[in-house]
């Protein structure tokens, strides 16, 4: 299981996401994430049996976590979709699990 913690900014709705390998020959796994933001919610329940290598291997118009964000999601700036494509390819063995920033300079 790969688990990541998002603090997203503003919205200050701190999400958990875990992406767990149901079958290490598919590379297929479910996706649970915990938010309090109602949009992430839905997102949530739509994302069960991906295909690891299928999300990770295909363009953004394409990819089908972030045309589930764009279905569910009203920000457009929500870094969840990113997030949780970060998540699978880590527990796919398929990146170091290394932390990611945005930061604003002061």
């Amino acid at each position: 299981m790969t688990e990541i913690l998002v603090k997203p900014g503003a919205c200050k709705f701190e999400t958990k996401i875990k992406a767990t390998i149901k079958d290490k020959k598919t590379r297929e796994m479910d996706v649970e994430i915990e938010s309090e933001c109602k949009d992430v919610k839905k997102l949530s329940r739509s994302l069960k049996n991906i295909n690891s290598l299928e999300v990770l291997d295909s363009n953004f118009i394409d990819n089908e976590i972030y045309k589930k964000a764009d279905k569910y999601l009203e920000h457009v700036t929500c870094p969840i979709p990113c997030a949780i494509l970060k998540a699978i390819e880590a527990e796919a063995g398929l990146a170091l699990k290394k932390d990611v920033r945005i930061e604003f300079k002061k």
